[in-house]
């Protein structure tokens, strides 16, 4: 049975949330806008084309990054939880992969859910979800200013100015979300009742975030991971693009690919269906990528990624079959 609190929180999330209707319009008129551009038969001979043994490396790297990020959500629960086991997290980081993959909400949301459920502890599970996705945008945002400072060759010049743009709004926004000062600004700007929901939801970010940062090491740990796995993901993507034949320089990907994931993560459409695919065909396209490649590339990383999700499925009906006390 479900607690009211874990109740309340689904709730509150289903209503912030974009309709799932409308990411489905959202990601089928994407998909259907990018066919004026790609040619589906030229993409499938480059598809039946790709070889094999990359493919293989490629689920099994999907895989090592799965334990990675299982990993790293294990080190911030068990610093606030110590009777949360490795195991346990896997279990919960496969099954919530599964069913996040297929819900308009999200693997974040799925995540909560669970380890709600499992701890009854609402709190710990919103806030390691919350400083998770706070270190992987910091890990992005290193791993691009490093990639920019290398100057790959081949990069136009306005996708470098974008990107250092992007990353500035990137680091002034986290700053900004950090600072002291800004919790006044809101208690200020947002005044009245009708606001109480907004406050509210600031109130408990810095709570769960003011509890992380009394733990420097804790945190300084799960940025190294967060990093980590954000390498891994270039290192899946030069996989993929190995296997179809798209050579690149490797600087190259370390600007790209991040950036792709950060697109990807825009909560418009369905699992970043569309979206992603359009970063591949506009990014790769600019340093001389066909439009076939990278959407062969696209859908490539995207099977092998659904792919490797299926443990959760295993895991999940394990989980319904226990019997309930």
């Amino acid at each position: 049975m479900i607690s009211p609190s874990v109740q309340e929180q689904g709730n509150a999330t289903a209503r912030y949330t974009m309709p799932s209707w409308l990411r489905f319009v959202i990601s089928a008129a994407l998909l259907a806008t990018l066919l004026v551009y790609v040619d589906l038969a030229d993409a499938w001979r480059i598809i039946r084309k790709a070889q094999v043994e990359p493919i293989a490396e490629l689920l099994v790297v999907f895989l090592v990054l799965r334990f990675f990020s299982a990993y790293r959500w294990y080190v911030l629960l068990h610093g606030k939880n110590a009777t949360i086991t490795f195991i346990k997290v896997v279990r919960l980081t496969f099954t919530s992969l599964f069913i996040g993959t297929f819900m308009p909400g999200g693997i974040d949301l799925v995540r909560v859910y669970l380890l709600s459920k499992a701890t009854s502890d609402l709190a710990l599970a919103f806030s390691s979800m919350l400083v998770e996705r706070v270190l992987a945008l910091l890990a992005l945002f290193s791993l691009v200013l490093f990639g920019l400072l290398a100057s790959p060759a081949g990069l136009p010049t306005v996708v470098s100015y974008s990107a250092w743009v992007g990353l500035a709004l990137l680091g002034l926004g986290c700053l900004t979300l950090m600072h002291h000062k800004l919790r006044d600004v809101i208690n200020h700007v947002f005044i009245g009742q009708a606001f109480t929901p907004i406050r509210n939801r600031f109130t408990k970010l810095y709570t769960h975030l003011d509890a992380y940062a009394n733990q420097p090491w804790l945190m300084v740990w799960s940025i190294v991971l967060a990093m980590a796995i954000q390498l891994l993901r270039v290192g899946c993507t030069v996989i993929g693009a190995s296997a179809l034949e798209i050579e690149l320089p490797l600087m190259t990907f370390v600007v790209i690919v991040p950036i792709i994931f950060l697109v990807s993560l825009i909560p418009i459409s369905i699992g970043g269906l569309g979206v992603r695919e359009a970063a591949f065909i506009s990014l790769l396209g600019l340093v001389g990528v066909q439009a076939e490649a990278a959407f062969s590339l696209s859908v490539i990383m995207y099977v092998v990624n659904l792919v490797t999700t299926l443990p959760g499925a295993f895991f999940y009906i394990m989980e319904r079959e226990q019997p309930t006390n």
